[in-house]
């Protein structure tokens, strides 16, 4: 039996969720909180999606509830519903711990996910903790799951949900090169979408390699890869990333 997906907090993030599974279940029943009254209108008339009258029916009329609210309000909000000890609850809120969304929705069964915008095309790498059947299954259908071990393996990986949202900043840095260097913006920001691509299906293709055996490949003596990694080694610039990534990672840690 398809199981009913029901969703708390239905903001942008949660619109990317929805299309997502539209996209790869157009029959199965999603049910929307109220609670961003506009957004849930717009997605309802999109993807056939069911409106709720509160939270709580939500979850009355759900299988499986995905919580998609700000952390600063998931307490408030949890705490003023019940979960029947038969559903199982999807905590997609950043830096909640699986302890925490646990007791808040006891007796119900809880997993914590981190899925990114790509959902809506059905591309995300989504981390899941713990590894759950149901919650695996359902998670799939957004692009492939990436189950964790430890609460602590699930903070560390999470911080690469940020890196994905900065390579959109990249991205645009590097159109914006282009077009500063005499380049029409449509056709620089092709190539820029193209390079990241066609590099990240080059590193899939070439798995059997590591990463510093490709970076070795393609930057050869003298060339023009060589002469602008040697730029960013001399400024340190990667240090910057790994300084940014530390620093989401004791976010989501809570530390």
């Amino acid at each position: 039996m398809t199981k009913n997906i029901g969703i708390i907090g239905v903001g942008h993030f949660a619109a990317y969720l929805v299309e997502g599974f539209f996209r790869a279940s157009p029959d199965r029943t999603i049910i929307l909180s109220p609670r961003g009254k506009e957004m849930s209108q717009q997605l309802a008339q999109k993807f056939h999606c069911k409106i709720a009258t509160d939270n709580q029916n939500v979850i009355d009329r759900s299988d499986i509830i995905i919580l998609s609210i700000k952390p600063i309000d998931l307490m408030d909000v949890a705490e003023r519903l019940h979960f029947p000890e038969d559903k199982l609850v999807i905590s997609v809120v950043a830096g909640a711990h699986l302890e925490n969304v646990s007791s808040l929705v006891a007796p119900a069964s809880a997993v914590c996910a981190l899925p990114v915008s790509s959902a809506a095309i059905n591309k995300s790498p989504t981390l899941l903790y713990p590894d759950q059947k149901q919650a695996n299954e359902l998670l799939s259908l957004l692009g492939p799951v990436i189950a964790c071990s430890s609460q602590q393996e699930f903070d560390t990986a999470g911080a690469y949900s940020a890196f994905y949202g900065w390579n959109f900043k990249f991205m645009e840095e590097m159109t914006r090169w282009g077009v500063d260097n005499g380049l029409d913006c449509e056709m620089s920001r092709k190539i820029v979408e193209g390079t990241l691509a066609s590099a990240a299906g080059m590193s899939s293709n070439e798995s059997e390699k590591t990463l510093d055996e490709i970076v070795s490949n393609v930057a050869t003596k003298g060339g023009i890869t060589e002469l602008g990694l040697n730029i960013f080694n001399q400024q340190n610039s990667f240090n910057s990333w790994h300084d940014a990534m530390d620093g989401v990672r004791k976010r989501l840690s809570n530390k």
